[in-house]
């Protein structure tokens, strides 16, 4: 019995090494997605020189990595917006605005209006 004991908790103490060593994985995947964002990103840069392609494939890249990152979605958005791309623009911009609500008033809700009168 005892015996059994200590096979079922070493068992479980492996299976947990395990998912730890999964989730300090996927967090360095995630700080690392993160690091590129700390600074001012390159996106804002690209925008800001109307290299609106190469920001569209970094971000739906970032996206693909993580589709919550916010970040990418912003910038995916503006980018589709400044190519006048406004339904792709929009979906982006409203998908953030489901992700994280706190983006919505400052960030969103004014490009997704803009995009309403445009369209």
């Amino acid at each position: 019995m005892l015996e059994q004991i200590v096979i079922a908790i070493f068992a479980l103490t492996l299976v947990n090494a395990v998912s730890l060593f999964k989730i300090r994985d996927d967090l360095r995947g995630l700080l690392k997605i993160n690091e590129k964002w700390a600074r001012k990103p390159q996106a804002e840069t690209d925008l800001e020189l109307g290299k609106h392609d190469g920001v569209i494939a970094r971000c739906l890249q970032d996206i693909d990595d993580n589709p919550r990152h916010a970040k990418a979605h912003w910038y995916l958005g503006r980018a589709y917006f400044e190519k006048e791309m406004l339904s792709e623009a929009k979906e982006q911009l409203e998908l953030l605005a489901k992700l994280y609500p706190s983006w919505r008033a400052e960030f969103t809700e004014p490009y997704v209006q803009e995009i309403d009168n445009q369209l």
